[in-house]
């Protein structure tokens, strides 16, 4: 009769190649649903006072016209209205 092979688990864990990412409150939360998730996103927009409001969307602007800002650096100087 032949011998029952046994599984055994390999002991190498795997590693995660995720960029460093600070979470808000160091806590990463589950939701059951979107809605649930947007309800949650909406009041930390709502904790926010002016200055972080502003601080957020400077760093938003800088890092999706990051090429452009640098190609030409004083064009974030300048605040066209028209």
């Amino acid at each position: 009769m032949a011998k029952k092979k046994t599984y055994k688990p390999k002991t190498k864990s795997s590693s995660v190649n995720e960029p460093l990412l600070t979470y808000g409150n160091k806590r990463i939360t589950f939701f059951n649903s979107f809605e649930e998730q947007e309800k949650d996103n909406y009041s930390w927009l709502a904790s926010l006072n002016p200055e972080q409001h502003l601080y957020y969307a400077t760093q938003l602007i800088k890092r999706v016209f990051a090429n452009e800002l640098k190609a030409n650096p004083t064009i974030g100087n300048k605040i066209k209205f028209d």
